[in-house]
């Protein structure tokens, strides 16, 4: 997963306020799925996505190239989540965070070390224009909301099984996508690029060859 627009994603919450910037000011379809999310209540349980620290092989830049999408938060919760990003380049690859990580979360150090650099602390060279599908571009992963408050949750203390069961699913996708791309898989094809659905899949990259990630952080209850 990695988030470029992240996992099961993202919204707008006022049509004159801009999310995204370099592609245009619109909200992605991606990212209007998961406010329409927050609007129904599936995340509230009422019905059952700094500094460059990492040592990644870099691929080859795949054309056509373009300007990078800023990410600005539409909610509160995504304000919440850049700042938890931020806090997270800022530390880097700062071995007494990572085995705390790793040992609330149930994870191998090697695997918590892997998983934030690629989550956290890699710029990717080819992400995809998931505003309009026209473009690749070089950038960090939209911050997730799901995977920001888990990895808040898992440096303040041990995970519930449930919990822990969700980090196993987003580390499992999360290392295997990792290796696609740097086997020059593009995370996701412009060509998949739809303009209600988004990012479809359909050709496939790295992000969808790789296992299933984890749906809703369990428990959580977005800030609106």
């Amino acid at each position: 997963m990695g988030t470029n627009a992240g996992r099961y994603l993202f919204h707008d919450l006022d049509p004159d306020v801009p999310h995204s910037k370099g592609a245009g000011s619109k909200v992605s379809p991606e990212r209007q799925k998961q406010i329409d999310a927050l609007e129904s209540g599936e995340y509230s349980g009422k019905n059952t996505k700094g500094t460059e620290k990492t040592s990644l092989p870099k691929p080859k830049s795949v054309e056509p190239r373009g300007e990078p999408i800023e990410f600005i938060p539409a909610f509160k919760q995504e304000v919440l989540a850049l700042k938890t990003y931020e806090k997270l380049r800022a530390t880097g690859l700062d071995m007494k965070e990572i085995e705390t990580f790793a040992r609330n979360t149930g994870l191998s150090v090697k695997e918590a070390e892997q998983l934030k650099t690629h989550l956290i602390l890699t710029k990717h060279v080819n992400l995809p224009d998931h505003m309009y599908g026209k473009y690749y571009y070089e950038g960090y992963f939209d911050p997730n909301i799901d995977i920001a408050h888990g990895w808040e949750r898992a440096l303040k203390g041990e995970l519930s099984p449930e919990e822990k069961k969700w980090f196993r699913e987003l580390t499992d996708h999360e290392l295997d996508e990792s290796k696609r791309m740097q086997n020059n898989e593009v995370y996701r094809t412009i060509e998949s690029w739809d303009p209600v659905e988004g990012m479809t899949g359909n050709p496939p990259g790295a992000h969808d060859n790789a296992p299933k990630p984890p749906g809703i952080y369990p428990g959580f209850n977005p800030k609106f």
